[in-house]
C-alpha cells in the first residue's frame, strides 16, 4: 500500500513538521482473512478457557488472535486475523479443540480427509 501525505502540515513549537501518514486501506490492515468463534456458555467456564487461550501477535506468520467477553455475560468471542485461510482455520480448530471438551464433554471430531 502506498503512503498518503497529509493535506495539512502538523505545526509544533513554531516549526512546521512535514508529516507523512501511512494510511492502510480498510480496518484489517495487512490481514486478508478473518475468523470469529462466538461461544455462548455459562460464566463458570470463562475463567478456565480465558487462562488457556493467550492473545497472539506473530509477525512471522502474519497472525493475530485474541479472546474477549461478550456483553451482558453472554459468553466469549475468539477472533483470528491472518493473511492465509489455512492459518485462520487451524487457529479456530485449535480453539474449538480446547473449549468443546470443557463445555460439552465431547471432543472435536477429526477433520475430514478431503479438507
Amino acid at each position: 500500500m502506498k503512503p498518503r501525505r497529509m493535506k495539512r502540515p502538523v505545526r509544533g513549537n513554531s516549526v512546521i513538521i512535514a508529516a507523512l501518514a501511512l494510511v492502510l486501506a480498510g480496518v484489517m490492515g495487512e490481514f486478508t482473512m478473518f475468523g470469529n468463534v462466538i461461544l455462548l456458555t455459562p460464566r463458570e467456564h470463562w475463567g478456565t478457557i480465558h487462562s488457556r487461550v493467550p492473545a497472539i501477535w506473530d509477525k512471522e506468520q502474519n497472525l493475530a488472535a485474541g479472546l474477549s467477553r461478550l456483553p451482558n455475560d453472554a459468553g466469549l468471542i475468539y477472533r483470528v486475523l491472518a493473511t492465509e485461510s489455512g492459518i485462520v482455520r487451524a487457529k479456530v480448530r485449535e480453539f474449538l479443540s480446547l473449549v468443546r471438551p470443557q463445555v460439552t464433554g465431547f471432543k472435536v471430531p477429526s477433520e475430514f480427509l478431503w479438507r
